[in-house]
């Protein structure tokens, strides 16, 4: 099937967007997998995030095939959406600076959207990538679902961005990325879009996710931010308020429960116990919040002592 054809002849342009911050080590990886891709993209445009190593010095090479902005540092979510802006296709799929698209992914991904024009966006799964050797884990997600995803999206977050691909004028409507969020923003974006739209998923690995110390969505100081995503989400759509709407109820259990658990286990009491509150106002009573919320009530040494005497499940 001649892929270039039909997008040429149904205008499905694709501009790729991609945030930078202090990523010197690894851009180069990154937009090679992008320019090595069997069906070639329209436009890329890298958004330097105030970046202070040598990010910017090592797009120079790149100069006549990619558009470079850049502004002081405002987060990933500020750098996507000036991206969104400064595109120019109809389509934009996004790739952070450490990870690495595989040679089909784009022509994969085109076919599902030329055939159905009612899909809104395309992800696909993933292998993450461990820098020291560059070991890689099985497939994630698992398992994918497609169609209208909203209510698994609000329990499980199951998307990687660099696999997504999606109409701009559907990012337009939604209004892009939520700015205000230190984390979640991403899955934030599928939700607005998953409450009206279809999304599909692609069977098939088409990104290598880089694991190393500085991801941002690893850091501990900003999980919080799978709540306040909730927040946002029932504050755009009231009728998904956890006392009218049991899917929310329960998303707001299992990710309060795992948000608890890591802050526990990373020593952050005060903050989880502020969280194990915050869940029950909102009639999250399960017994693993419950039992936080008395447990974090005892005093420190007390607390130390549970925790030395836990044990985390280990994930890949």
């Amino acid at each position: 099937m001649d892929v270039s054809g039909m997008k040429q002849k149904k205008g499905l342009s694709v501009s790729v967007v991609m945030p930078v911050y202090n990523a010197g080590a690894y851009i180069n990886a990154a937009l090679e997998s992008v320019f090595g891709q069997s069906q070639p993209v329209d436009e890329v445009i890298v958004v330097d995030d105030g970046s202070t190593d040598d990010t910017v010095a090592q797009t120079r090479k790149y100069s006549g095939s990619i558009t470079l902005l850049q502004q002081k540092n405002m987060g990933p979510a500020a750098a996507r959406n000036r991206g969104i802006r400064e595109a120019n296709g109809a389509l934009i799929a996004f790739l952070d600076a450490d990870d690495i698209w595989l040679s089909d992914k784009i022509e994969k991904q085109l076919l599902v959207l030329q055939q159905d024009p009612k899909t809104a966006m395309v992800y696909g799964r993933y292998r993450n990538m461990l820098e020291k050797d560059g070991a890689l884990s099985p497939p994630l997600p698992r398992m994918v679902c497609s169609g209208k995803v909203f209510t698994d999206l609000l329990v499980e977050s199951f998307i990687l961005l660099s696999t997504v691909i999606v109409r701009k004028k559907v990012l337009d409507r939604v209004g892009g990325f939520d700015e205000t969020l230190l984390t979640a923003e991403d899955t934030n974006l599928y939700l607005k879009i998953a409450r009206e739209d279809s999304i599909a998923a692609i069977d098939e690995v088409v990104v290598h996710r880089r694991i190393h110390g500085a991801n941002l969505s690893e850091r501990v100081d900003v999980p919080i931010g799978t709540l306040d995503n909730l927040d946002r989400i029932v504050a755009l759509y009231p009728d998904t308020a956890p006392d009218r709407f049991e899917p929310m109820r329960k998303a707001y259990e299992k990710r309060g429960e795992q948000l608890v658990d890591e802050l526990f286990y990373a020593g952050s009491y005060r903050v989880a116990r502020q969280v194990t509150g915050r869940l029950l106002e909102k009639g999250c009573f399960s017994l693993k919040i419950v039992a936080f919320f008395f447990l974090l009530l005892l005093p420190i040494p007390v607390v130390e002592w549970c925790r030395g005497r836990g044990r985390r499940n280990v994930r890949w």
